[in-house]
């Protein structure tokens, strides 16, 4: 796979570098850190087999966040309203739907997401595992809903370690979610299977998680 044209998207005086490549039903973004730089990431193995694989089964567009690597300079770290305004811009510039999930970052061999609602999680979930499956991946995904903590264009909190440890439960190619989000989807006609009660590390109490019926979790 070739190295993607860097290109512009404009947020506000800001001129914010982004690269788009892969095809596929989904829409991913994601930025680097502190030090990224577009130009070089792709030098790295890991980066680039990572890139690669995303590319199999969608569009992704990966951008220096302003005052990093390609973007524009910036007095200081940018805050979260700065940070939002960047990830927007890229998505305007991409032709991206801004309505769905809101993609923060990826976490080794994973990926971390919000979403307004658990419905929209969960459609999103299921459209990503069949689009793996496609090309022989299959993925874990973990729901759960709650309070998180705002960090500089990530998020963090006992919610998120939840969702964590939700996801590393769940069998290859399946969603599993919290009891709260099975309680938020009554309704919804989404069919839940137990799957049984756990502890999960670093989380008081046992929780119950329920399977969702792939066939079913697009409707």
């Amino acid at each position: 796979m070739q190295v993607p044209e860097t290109q512009y998207a404009r947020a506000g005086t800001v001129r914010v570098a982004y690269q788009l490549f892969g095809s596929g039903p989904l829409a991913v973004v994601t930025s680097g850190g502190p030090a990224s730089h577009l130009d070089v990431l792709w030098e790295e193995p890991r980066v680039r087999r990572w890139h690669e694989r995303l590319a199999s089964f969608a569009r992704v567009a990966i951008f220096d966040r302003r005052g990093t690597g390609a973007s524009d300079p910036a007095d200081g770290p940018p805050t979260l309203e700065q940070y939002t305004e960047d990830l927007g811009a890229v998505m305007d510039a991409c032709g991206f739907d801004r309505a769905h999930g809101h993609p923060i970052k990826s976490t080794g061999d994973g990926f971390l997401a919000t979403f307004p609602t658990p419905g929209q999680a969960i459609r999103a979930a299921h459209a990503a595992i069949e689009s793996a499956a496609a090309v022989d991946l299959r993925l874990r995904v973990g729901v759960h809903t709650g309070e998180v903590e705002l960090l500089d264009g990530d998020v963090g909190g006992l919610a998120v370690h939840i969702a964590a440890r939700i996801a590393a439960l769940a069998p290859p190619g399946q969603t599993i979610v919290s009891r709260t989000v099975k309680d938020i989807l009554i309704g919804s006609g989404l069919p839940l299977t137990s799957h049984g009660t756990h502890t999960l590390k670093g989380v008081p109490g046992r929780w119950t998680l329920y399977s969702i019926a792939e066939q079913t979790a697009s409707r």
